[in-house]
């Protein structure tokens, strides 16, 4: 993942975050989760909507629940896309 980050396209870009944003989403880590809408499909909406801005040549957007697995801090996914330049 890193790697990419060091692509040519990217040298002049700024990186923006919203760290510890919480929202209560359904993102199907156990069974009877997985009957409504993944952690996949959020993650790949908020890039889609992120890369429709002109500006806007890379996102990086992860997604995490901490309250599924007593034994660690959280579980989740991440996407990363770019427009091709």
């Amino acid at each position: 993942m890193h790697a990419i980050l060091s692509h040519p396209a990217l040298v002049d870009c700024r990186r923006l975050f919203l760290r510890d944003y919480e929202i209560y989403i359904n993102i199907g880590v156990h069974d009877f989760e997985k009957k409504a809408e993944q952690q996949e499909t959020f993650c790949d909406d908020i890039v889609t909507a992120m890369l429709l801005h002109p500006k806007v040549i890379a996102a990086r957007v992860s997604t995490a629940k901490p309250d599924v697995y007593p034994d660690c801090h959280s579980v989740g996914v991440e996407v990363f896309r770019m427009k091709q330049v």
